[in-house]
């Protein structure tokens, strides 16, 4: 309303709603990551609860103006109601964790590459697994690890017995098909959406105007 009356421009009412989220944004990311981080006990260290942080705060940004930009565009809430739960659910089923890569239709596989949400999600599975190994199932009792692991132990402990053999924290990427990537080249194309949407949004407070 005040856009329209001329008060002040469509640029100006956009740039004070992002830089006015930001800090909400940034204050629930350290909320959130706090509480999840430590409890799960993920990768110990400043650095990698950091980088879960800021990972945490681009996608809260990224959606945060993604459902700026829907309700622009479709004014009223009924509409957009509807639209961005449409939107955070396709992000999710191509997202490379509810269906792996390899497995998801070619008509659909475009929807992967520009996901936020895949991005995102990659940065945090490298950030938690590569470079690591893992022997916690080494201490279980019966020492026995998931799946191929497991035949491999039994091998092992009929030759040297006491062996254990680390699950590598790269051949769970290899699994999810993120083998060779970089985490902060995968956060850095998750934040690519945000300009995306953020000039939609501007496009949409001009349009409406």
């Amino acid at each position: 309303r005040e856009t329209r009356d001329g008060y002040y421009r469509a640029v100006t009412f956009v740039a004070s709603k992002l830089v006015q989220e930001a800090p909400g944004c940034l204050l629930g990311a350290f909320i959130f990551s706090s509480v999840i981080y430590f409890p799960v006990e993920l990768n110990a260290g400043a650095g990698p609860y950091l980088f879960y942080t800021l990972t945490f705060f681009v996608i809260n940004q990224c959606a945060m103006v993604l459902a700026f930009a829907v309700g622009a565009l479709f004014p009223g809430e009924a509409l957009s109601s509807v639209i961005v739960p449409f939107l955070s659910t396709i992000n999710s089923v191509v997202a490379g964790f509810l269906v792996l890569p390899g497995s998801i239709p070619a008509v659909w596989k475009w929807v992967y590459w520009i996901s936020y949400y895949q991005w995102g999600w990659s940065a945090l599975m490298l950030n938690q697994f590569q470079g690591q190994a893992y022997t916690d199932h080494c201490e279980m009792e019966g020492g026995s690890a998931p799946g191929i692991y497991s035949m491999i132990d039994d091998l092992l402990k009929l030759v040297s017995p006491g062996t254990c053999v680390p699950i590598e924290g790269d051949e769970i990427l290899a699994g999810f098909s993120q083998a060779g990537r970089d985490k902060w080249d995968c956060l850095l194309y998750a934040w690519c959406a945000y300009p995306v949407f953020a000039v939609v949004f501007y496009w949409a407070m001009r349009r409406a105007v």
